[in-house]
């Protein structure tokens, strides 16, 4: 009976330090990450580069293909990451973030809520540091 308590007691406590923090999600995200995606026999890659000043870039590619680079600025908040677009033009002052959903080493996992309020993960992996 009395272990039983000391679990309830404790419980809360180790429920808190599975909670991502701001600080350790920011100094994990610096570096470079990919997602690709083989679609009809064409490879979809997508590379975002976080920088520790706070900027990113990301580059965008459909087979041989591949789009302008977009640039900004980014910042965690209450388990999100936040870009604020500055290029192309058309995107300049757009702010979008995505839920990290987990993060390690190696993977993030961002999840996006869309217009129709349905969730989306997207994983990327770590490719340079």
């Amino acid at each position: 009976m009395a272990v039983s308590g000391l679990w309830i007691f404790f419980a809360p406590a180790f429920g808190q330090d599975k909670k991502l923090k701001d600080e350790e999600i920011s100094k994990k995200l610096v570096g470079t990450w990919v997602i690709e995606a083989n679609v009809n026999g064409l490879l979809y890659k997508v590379q975002w580069t976080y920088a520790k000043d706070g900027n990113f870039v990301t580059k965008a590619s459909v087979g041989e293909n591949s789009s302008p680079s977009m640039t900004g600025t980014w910042k965690v908040a209450d388990a999100k990451v936040e870009l604020t677009f500055k290029t192309p033009r058309e995107k300049a002052g757009i702010v979008d973030s995505a839920r990290v959903v987990e993060i390690s080493d190696f993977q993030v996992r961002l999840r996006q809520v869309n217009a129709k309020d349905s969730e989306s993960d997207n994983v990327f992996k770590k490719v340079k540091y």
